[in-house]
């Protein structure tokens, strides 16, 4: 008995449309294209619950009349080729005519259109990609489509579709290629009744990324526009400045003559262009449209036509790299040579870099009064000014005494003028340093040892039996909050606002921010969507008060899109980790922070107690041993 057997061509249509449709992204953008490619000038996208409920595409393009509205639902039916050797001249989107059978194979759709030349429009319902319905109807000018209940007939399908918001950041994405490639239409994004984009059409793609994110980033873009005659090549854009980055690729876009495509090489190419500006783990925002001879260019290579190819690939990334690069260093150069007027004299400009730093430190010393962020635990500050290092180690054998309630010891000060064995002998008369009051644990786990004190006020020196033991002061505290931010939820201490602060996003970073608000709250961050593209900051914890919130929600954006394949449970789980290191990185003490010997103690105290004390969140050392044995074999006492 014969295997093989034809599928009928119902099932063989529902399998091939899963090719060309996978989520509610995928059909708008067949029909947005259908638009654009009807020379649409105003087109307004409706959307209910992600798009799975509903998807209405409206235009005020050149319409059909009824014997095109019923045979664009035909298989490999299109009005853009006649034969296939107009393949590599093609200026249009749909092409293999495989869209709009597609879209009726696995929604219900209605089609409402009319052309210019016909009085009245006409209305077909298509189910099971098989026309149900066809009446005349009044319309407006131009065409709408509605496409309702995605895999209604297909519950295999159904199930894999993502989250709400997961769905809705694809299409929010999707429309802001769209509008960065077509400044000059007016596009509208409406969700559940509620407008979440509107961009009227504008003369220049700058004003269009203020319409899509805000002035202050469209005032960090610089306008791109470069030729290469060979391969009639050329790019025309923005692209952000050394100064807006972002935490993710989502703010790349790449466009193929006039097509969005998601190119890897291309991506890395303009990120390449950034090398030595872009800080580590971030990336630009860039819209680059490639022009290129379509014979040089292969767009027919995924069923979505979202990936190309290229007869010489290397010449397109060099370009690009090299366009990118030069524009920012032309930027760079433009704002070196500011006006000198600008300019603060040197002298001047040392005295308020001082200034700033001494405010630093001393807002930085302010923040350590409450080391124990949980407990309203304060200790009090003790700043020990600048001295020789000999008469620090003074200072803090003081503060130590003064401290455990011991008496102060009386000796001789130390004559740094004095002949060399007067010297000699006055040094013997110092004390060494007590002993810092730490627990047992820390004696037993290292035995013996002195608490030297802080060098390059970013280590904390412990001398032990077999060595000289460093802390690195910013991982250890790093460590100490990462464990606590995890575990005592309910004792973060918060601090309300007395201006509540504003941060604007785009819409789309709104949507896939909103799911992870009550994560946020958790950690003591309470914040609530203010208008379309804005949040409203009202409390922060104590530890992270003084931070760039801005930064720090944007580095959450980053996380949620890098890490959108993953299940629900998996998503938040990673957020929630992600958000515990970053909070305490900006809430621990920093590099060239002055700390006390209480400060210090309490610091390795802490340190001792926490499970991992090995290592920070991000899997750095919180100490290193230089052995005895290393050291007298530097001093050539040992081999």
């Amino acid at each position: 008995m014969p295997k093989i057997h034809r599928l009928s061509a119902h099932d063989a249509q529902k399998i091939a449309a899963g090719q060309v449709i996978e989520r509610p992204a995928d059909i708008i953008k067949e029909l947005v294209e259908n638009a654009l490619d009807a020379q649409s000038t105003h087109i307004t996208v409706y959307i209910e619950d992600a798009g799975k409920k509903l998807i209405r595409v409206v235009d005020d393009g050149c319409g059909m009349d009824a014997v095109d509205a019923c045979m664009c639902f035909e298989k490999h039916a299109t009005s853009k080729l006649r034969t296939i050797e107009q393949l590599d001249n093609l200026s249009t989107f749909g092409f293999r005519g495989e869209a709009m059978p597609s879209i009726a194979a696995v929604c219900k759709v209605t089609l409402m259109t009319r052309s210019a030349d016909t009085a009245e429009g006409i209305k077909v319902c298509v189910q099971e990609n098989v026309i149900q319905s066809t009446d005349t109807v009044p319309a407006p000018f131009g065409t709408e489509i509605s496409a309702a209940d995605l895999f209604y007939n297909m519950p295999a399908r159904q199930k894999f579709l993502k989250k709400k918001d997961t769905e809705w950041r694809h299409i929010l994405q999707l429309m802001q290629a769209f509008c960065l490639d077509y400044p000059s239409i007016h596009f509208k994004v409406i969700a559940d009744g509620k407008q979440l984009l509107h961009c009227p059409a504008v003369d220049s793609i700058v004003n269009r990324f203020a319409q899509l994110w805000d002035h202050t980033l469209s005032a960090h873009m610089l306008p791109v526009d470069a030729k290469k005659e060979s391969g009639n090549l050329t790019i025309t854009g923005a692209i952000s400045d050394h100064q807006q980055f972002r935490f993710d690729r989502s703010g790349i876009f790449i466009f193929i003559n006039n097509r969005w495509v998601k190119n890897f090489k291309l991506t890395n190419a303009l990120i390449k262009g950034y090398m030595n500006v872009a800080p580590a783990g971030r990336y630009p925002i860039a819209c680059i449209a490639l022009s290129i001879d379509p014979t040089l260019v292969d767009i027919n290579i995924h069923p979505r036509k979202e990936e190309v190819s290229f007869v010489h690939p290397v010449v397109v990334e060099n370009f690009i790299k090299d366009t990118v690069k030069a524009r920012l260093e032309e930027n760079i150069a433009a704002y070196i040579r500011q006006p000198a007027a600008t300019l603060l004299p040197l002298p001047a400009l040392a005295k308020a870099m001082e200034d700033k730093t001494a405010d630093r430190r001393v807002e930085r010393d302010r923040s350590w009064q409450s080391l124990d962020t949980f407990t309203h635990r304060s200790s009090t500050t003790m700043l020990l000014p600048k001295q020789h290092p000999i008469k620090q180690m003074e200072s803090v054998k003081t503060a130590s005494m003064h401290m455990s309630g011991e008496p102060t010891p009386t000796y001789t000060p130390f004559n740094f003028d004095a002949p060399v064995d007067e010297k000699h002998k006055l040094e013997k008369q110092i004390p060494i340093p007590a002993r810092p009051e730490l627990v047992e644990g820390w004696r037993k786990k290292h035995h013996d040892f002195h608490l030297i004190g802080q060098y390059h006020n970013t280590y904390l020196l412990i001398e032990q039996e077999n060595g000289l033991f460093l802390v690195d002061q910013h991982a250890a505290h790093e460590r100490i909050l990462y464990e606590r931010f995890g575990t005592r939820f309910e004792d973060i201490t918060t601090v309300s606002l007395l201006f509540p602060q504003l941060i604007a996003l785009s819409a789309q970073d709104i949507v896939a921010l909103e799911p992870f608000l009550s994560l946020l709250q958790q950690f003591g961050i309470h914040l609530e969507q203010f208008g379309t593209n804005q949040l409203k900051i009202t409390a922060l914890p104590i530890a992270i008060k003084d931070i760039n919130m801005r930064d720090l929600i944007e580095q959450v954006v980053g996380w949620i899109s890098e890490h959108s394949n993953l299940d629900e449970r998996l998503l938040a789980d990673t957020i929630h980790e992600k958000i515990r290191a970053q909070m305490a990185c900006k809430a621990a003490v920093k590099a060239g922070d002055v700390l006390t010997l209480p400060q210090m103690n309490q610091l390795l105290l802490d340190l001792y107690n926490s499970e991992n004390r090995l290592t920070c969140p991000h899997g750095r050392p919180t100490g290193w041993l230089l052995s005895l044995h290393e050291i007298e074999k530097k001093f050539k006492r040992k081999t």
